[in-house]
């Protein structure tokens, strides 16, 4: 049904209006009200009433870190009515910040954040205004958590970075992420700088020249970060990673600052290897079909990008591979004897952003693009 003082779609049992805070049907016959009317038109009830009297109740929603909010006052006759109206719309989620109850005089009780209370979460959006889910949410959350006056600590140190350059690269992404989903899109330079010495890194040449090779993942404006698609994206493959039991840490917090020996200097193997599995039951060779060799040679493939689309159109659509994940296109990069992506999931969630010529929204789905079919036709 729909409110018929705003418009607002509401549930078939409502009698109030969240939008709008009208009352929509009379409390004693349940018929419709008409607008500015000061009693029931059917049973002559009056409307206003139980909204007019002294013992009133006080509803107040409030989530600092997204500035949503939602209040109504409402009589002891129809707190159920309001309380169920609100619970139908707002979809509920773990424990957040700030819960405030019910109370009569418009008295606010606040509790302290539990496990074991329901809450209900606003939806929130990026900076592109699309709607992020729960699970995104829930994701990030298991990252970084709150202390104190709202302090933001990294809770889950293993970020399964490469080396020390890379964990701080990721830290800023994923920093900026939690910031976003909470419904802050831009944070202060100065705050992501004091975060990252905080966790005991440090604003060095190595992070500054991070930074400058992925102005892509992010813009500046007035002093302040704000991720850009490309880095939601990458957000997204970092903490796929994180959440990866078989990929392993290449450097951890408390870990050498050396990414090489000084008594060899050579440079230590790559451990992102080590995060990837050959599948040996992939035939790359299959009878009646071109072998992935042959395939890769009708094309003039150079980089990263190029290389990810000839393997997931193989996979997909000349051998009918399904579930494509990171570990097929390592298994095909040792097939060929080529040299792979240190991050390959990383270089997947590029290509993606950058190219359009894959799909890599499920990680462990990845799917050649239209878009992709036809760079590959031409």
């Amino acid at each position: 049904m729909k409110c018929q003082f705003c418009g607002q779609e509401l549930p078939d049992k409502a009698k109030f209006c969240f939008k709008c805070k009208k009352q929509i049907v009379c409390q004693r016959c349940g018929e419709k009200l008409i607008d500015e009317a000061e009693i029931c038109v059917y049973c002559g009830a009056e409307i206003n009433s139980a909204i007019k009297s002294n013992d009133q109740n006080h509803i107040k929603y409030t989530e600092t870190q997204t500035q949503k909010s939602f209040e109504a006052s409402f009589s002891n006759e129809t707190a159920g009515t309001v309380v169920e109206t609100f619970a139908s719309f707002l979809p509920i989620k773990r424990s957040r910040d700030n819960l405030t109850e019910i109370t009569n005089d418009s008295q606010e009780t606040t509790f302290s954040k539990t496990e074991n209370v329901a809450i209900p979460l606003l939806s929130s959006s990026n900076s592109n205004g699309e709607s992020i889910s729960n699970n995104e949410i829930f994701s990030i959350d298991q990252i970084f958590k709150k202390r104190g006056d709202n302090e933001i600590y990294l809770h889950e140190t293993s970020l399964k970075a490469n080396n020390k350059r890379d964990y701080a690269g990721r830290l800023t992404i994923l920093y900026l992420y939690y910031n976003q989903v909470h419904g802050i899109n831009e944070v202060r330079r100065t705050e992501v700088n004091s975060f990252i010495e905080k966790t005991g890194l440090k604003n060095d040449g190595n992070y500054r020249k991070w930074l400058n090779e992925e102005k892509s993942l992010y813009n500046i404006n007035n002093g302040c970060y704000c991720l850009c698609r490309a880095g939601e994206e990458r957000a997204k493959v970092y903490l796929t990673d994180i959440f990866d039991k078989e990929k392993v840490d290449g450097w951890k917090l408390g870990d050498s600052t050396k990414d090489y020996s000084k008594n060899s200097g050579i440079y230590k193997k790559s451990q992102s290897s080590k995060g990837y599995s050959f599948i040996t039951e992939l035939n790359l060779s299959p009878s009646g079909k071109d072998s992935l060799k042959n395939f890769v040679s009708k094309y003039k493939v150079s980089s990263g990008a190029e290389y990810n689309l000839v393997f997931v159109y193989y996979l997909q659509k000349i051998i009918g591979e399904k579930n494509i994940g990171a570990n097929h296109i390592y298994t095909c990069y040792m097939n060929l004897g080529s040299k792979f992506p240190s991050n390959i999931r990383q270089s997947l969630a590029d290509t993606k952003s950058r190219k359009g010529w894959i799909n890599t929204s499920n990680m462990n789905d990845i799917r050649v693009s239209t878009i992709g079919e036809n760079a590959i036709i031409d």
